[in-house]
């Protein structure tokens, strides 16, 4: 039998049931956060950066604070990569499943877009980096969704990029919120090379890190 585009899809998809889907606490510390090089002139062309810890909200934050008028420029910047953002189908050929509504509840699609969009303005040329061991990093969370970045093998793991992540996000996006049909979505994204990607609610002021050995992930 030939396997049309969903059945290519369905092949790879794990669908949770919604009512199994549990808020996870995080470890009493923090195992990984991210760090970003902010731009100091953002879309001059200024090759001056400022690197700052937290999530990319954080991030923006911080550039605000410290430089005021920063987010004014940054947001002029964001909105013209934004007209051009791809909402198409994603790279499954790295994928090895997406499963829905797990281990997070659903949280707003609009929320997990932000991030990836956010994600998707960091520079080729910054590699993400996660420590040895199974530790999550929260790299982004605004409103109420987070995206988190797993290390899923024993050793030290980077990516040749954030947008990386993104499309791993982005991937949850299409496959459990059926394309941004859905008002809201979480998930979990498996790739191949020993890393994942989670997206769902997460309250934002609270623990940084998904503990994932006290849930048997």
């Amino acid at each position: 039998m030939k396997c049309n585009p969903v059945c290519f899809l369905l092949s790879f998809v794990a669908l949770g049931a919604s009512a199994s889907a549990i808020v996870l606490p995080g470890p009493d510390g923090d195992f990984w956060i991210p760090s970003w090089a902010m731009p100091l002139h953002p879309g001059t062309g200024s090759n001056e950066t400022v690197a700052v810890n937290g999530t990319i909200q954080e991030a923006v934050a911080y550039m605000e604070e410290h430089y005021p008028g920063w987010q004014a420029n940054y947001t002029r910047y964001r909105e013209t990569k934004l007209a051009k953002r791809y909402d198409g189908v994603p790279n499954f050929t790295k994928i090895k499943s997406v499963m829905c509504n797990y281990p997070l509840r659903r949280s707003t699609t609009g929320s997990i877009r932000e991030g990836i969009d956010y994600l998707n303005d960091i520079p080729l040329s910054h590699h993400p980096k996660n420590d040895a061991g199974r530790a999550c990093g929260r790299v982004s969370c605004g409103t109420s969704g987070a995206i988190f970045w797993c290390n899923d093998s024993g050793k030290e793991k980077e990516l040749s990029s954030f947008h990386d992540i993104a499309d791993a996000a982005w991937a949850i996006v299409w496959v459990c919120a059926y394309g941004y049909q859905s008002a809201s979505v979480s998930g979990q994204t498996q790739m191949y090379n020993d890393w994942s990607v989670i997206a769902g609610m997460w309250n934002c002021r609270g623990p940084r890190n998904l503990d994932r050995d006290d849930h048997n992930w």
